[in-house]
């Protein structure tokens, strides 16, 4: 007997995104790589990252989205956490992942490479970004991450945020 398939109307993608660090002389002087996105919803910093492309680990694509939105090479590090994204208007879903990227040369600075997409890329501060101009996942995890960069990183963690009419809301 075979099965019958169901199609709900809702998409899931994968994505996955990198956190890529800058380290100065002393923790303050860190600096993270963001980019400013320009979406339907308007302009937001973001970490680097992006959808997964078929046969492509998600490790391979935070690798090659960081390079094309910001011009960054990178090594994909450990993996920070994972995230679900529901947004309920446009009936889709992003299923990803957050991971440490390393730079190869941690001299070169930042360069929009998808003007459509990135307006902005720059390392900077992520205390000096006004909490409503980040991503709504970006900045959960960069308040878990961030005091943990420089030491022994928190065990894996999930953030699951929904998109409603007046902003997100976290899940979990």
């Amino acid at each position: 007997m075979g099965e019958t398939a169901v199609s709900t109307g809702w998409r899931t993608s994968m994505v996955a995104s990198g956190l890529v660090l800058r380290r100065g002389r002393t923790p303050e002087q860190d600096r993270l790589l963001l980019v400013r996105q320009s979406r339907a919803s308007g302009e937001r910093w973001e970490c680097p990252g992006g959808g997964q492309e078929p046969g492509e680990l998600l490790e391979q694509t935070v690798v090659r989205e960081v390079d094309e939105e910001a011009g960054i090479q990178t090594v994909a590090g450990p993996l920070v956490c994972s995230y679900l994204l529901v947004r309920p208007s446009v009936r889709r879903n992003s299923v990803g992942a957050f991971f440490v990227a390393e730079p190869v040369d941690d001299g070169v600075d930042p360069l929009t490479r998808v003007p459509d997409e990135i307006t902005e890329a720059a390392y900077l501060d992520p205390a000096d970004v006004p909490a409503e101009q980040l991503g709504p996942v970006t900045s959960v995890v960069i308040a878990r991450w961030w005091p943990h960069r420089r030491g022994q990183p928190p065990e894996p963690f999930h953030v699951a945020v929904q998109r409603i009419d007046s902003g997100y809301r976290r899940l979990v």
